[in-house]
Protein backbone atom coordinates (compact mmCIF):
# COMPACT_ATOMS: atom_id res chain seq x y z
CA UNK A 1 0.00 0.00 0.00
CA UNK A 2 3.12 2.33 0.92
CA UNK A 3 4.17 1.78 -2.47
CA UNK A 4 1.49 2.47 -4.34
CA UNK A 5 0.61 5.72 -2.58
CA UNK A 6 4.34 6.74 -3.05
CA UNK A 7 3.71 6.28 -6.77
CA UNK A 8 1.05 8.29 -6.82
CA UNK A 9 2.28 11.15 -5.19
CA UNK A 10 5.46 11.10 -7.38
CA UNK A 11 3.46 10.61 -11.01
CA UNK A 12 1.05 13.59 -9.34
CA UNK A 13 3.48 15.53 -8.20
CA UNK A 14 5.55 15.46 -11.64
CA UNK A 15 2.56 15.72 -13.37
CA UNK A 16 1.17 18.88 -11.67
CA UNK A 17 4.13 20.78 -10.88
CA UNK A 18 5.77 21.05 -14.50
CA UNK A 19 3.21 23.25 -16.04
CA UNK A 20 3.03 25.52 -12.72
CA UNK A 21 6.63 25.93 -12.94
CA UNK A 22 6.89 26.62 -16.11
CA UNK A 23 4.34 29.33 -16.29
CA UNK A 24 5.19 30.83 -13.45
CA UNK A 25 8.83 31.65 -14.28
CA UNK A 26 7.93 32.57 -17.54
CA UNK A 27 5.57 35.53 -15.84
CA UNK A 28 8.55 36.26 -14.23
CA UNK A 29 10.71 37.31 -17.38
CA UNK A 30 8.29 38.49 -19.86
CA UNK A 31 10.29 39.94 -21.84
CA UNK A 32 12.15 36.67 -22.66
CA UNK A 33 9.52 33.94 -22.57
CA UNK A 34 10.53 31.49 -24.85
CA UNK A 35 14.03 31.39 -24.03
CA UNK A 36 12.87 30.70 -20.31
CA UNK A 37 10.44 28.36 -21.19
CA UNK A 38 12.81 26.31 -23.35
CA UNK A 39 15.23 26.30 -20.44
CA UNK A 40 12.61 24.82 -18.10
CA UNK A 41 11.90 22.40 -20.53
CA UNK A 42 15.66 21.56 -21.27
CA UNK A 43 16.12 21.21 -16.80
CA UNK A 44 12.62 19.00 -17.04
CA UNK A 45 13.97 16.99 -19.91
CA UNK A 46 17.46 16.17 -18.32
CA UNK A 47 15.84 15.50 -14.62
CA UNK A 48 13.22 13.32 -16.22
CA UNK A 49 15.76 11.17 -18.35
CA UNK A 50 18.48 10.95 -15.56
CA UNK A 51 16.30 8.62 -13.28
CA UNK A 52 17.00 5.72 -15.13
CA UNK A 53 20.66 5.98 -14.45
CA UNK A 54 20.21 6.27 -10.72
CA UNK A 55 16.82 4.97 -9.76
CA UNK A 56 18.38 0.57 -9.66
CA UNK A 57 21.32 2.18 -6.84
CA UNK A 58 18.89 3.87 -5.05
CA UNK A 59 16.49 1.02 -5.02
CA UNK A 60 19.00 -1.42 -3.99
CA UNK A 61 20.54 0.72 -1.13
CA UNK A 62 17.08 1.67 0.32
CA UNK A 63 14.57 -0.56 -1.10
CA UNK A 64 11.62 0.08 -2.58
CA UNK A 65 9.54 1.42 -0.45
CA UNK A 66 12.02 3.87 1.44
CA UNK A 67 12.75 5.00 -2.29
CA UNK A 68 9.04 5.69 -3.65
CA UNK A 69 8.42 6.91 0.09
CA UNK A 70 11.27 9.79 -0.32
CA UNK A 71 10.08 10.16 -3.72
CA UNK A 72 6.47 11.39 -2.49
CA UNK A 73 7.99 13.32 0.20
CA UNK A 74 10.21 15.21 -1.94
CA UNK A 75 6.92 15.89 -4.18
CA UNK A 76 5.52 17.18 -0.92
CA UNK A 77 8.26 19.40 -0.16
CA UNK A 78 8.30 20.81 -3.35
CA UNK A 79 4.82 21.74 -3.86
CA UNK A 80 5.05 22.99 -0.55
CA UNK A 81 7.41 25.25 -2.20
CA UNK A 82 5.17 25.78 -4.92
CA UNK A 83 2.48 26.86 -2.32
CA UNK A 84 5.33 29.32 -0.76
CA UNK A 85 5.60 30.97 -4.42
CA UNK A 86 1.82 31.55 -5.01
CA UNK A 87 1.41 32.90 -1.69
CA UNK A 88 4.58 35.19 -1.74
CA UNK A 89 5.53 35.08 -5.21
CA UNK A 90 5.18 39.28 -5.76
CA UNK A 91 6.84 39.70 -2.73
CA UNK A 92 9.44 37.32 -3.12
CA UNK A 93 9.87 38.89 -6.76
CA UNK A 94 10.24 42.46 -5.11
CA UNK A 95 13.90 41.35 -3.89
CA UNK A 96 15.35 40.13 -7.57
CA UNK A 97 18.57 40.47 -8.22
CA UNK A 98 17.76 41.37 -11.61
CA UNK A 99 14.73 44.22 -12.65
CA UNK A 100 12.37 43.00 -15.59
CA UNK A 101 9.52 43.74 -17.45
CA UNK A 102 6.27 43.19 -15.50
CA UNK A 103 2.68 43.33 -15.82
CA UNK A 104 1.46 43.91 -12.33
CA UNK A 105 -1.19 46.40 -12.16
CA UNK A 106 -2.17 46.84 -15.85
CA UNK A 107 -5.32 46.76 -17.33
CA UNK A 108 -5.85 44.08 -19.40
CA UNK A 109 -9.80 44.03 -20.28
CA UNK A 110 -11.48 47.17 -21.52
CA UNK A 111 -14.81 47.32 -19.84
CA UNK A 112 -16.18 49.71 -22.01
CA UNK A 113 -18.28 47.62 -24.67
CA UNK A 114 -20.65 48.15 -26.89
CA UNK A 115 -23.65 45.34 -27.76
CA UNK A 116 -23.98 44.59 -31.45
CA UNK A 117 -27.51 43.12 -30.12
CA UNK A 118 -28.59 45.83 -27.65
CA UNK A 119 -27.94 48.25 -30.57
CA UNK A 120 -29.98 46.53 -33.17
CA UNK A 121 -33.07 45.61 -31.33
Amino acid sequence: MVLAVGTFLVMFGACYSTPITVNYVTECFTNLPLEVAVTMNVYRQIFGLSLPFFVLHWQAAVGSGWMFGMMAFFCVLVSALMGLLIWKGQVLRQYSLVTDATEDGIKVTNLERTSTLSSSA
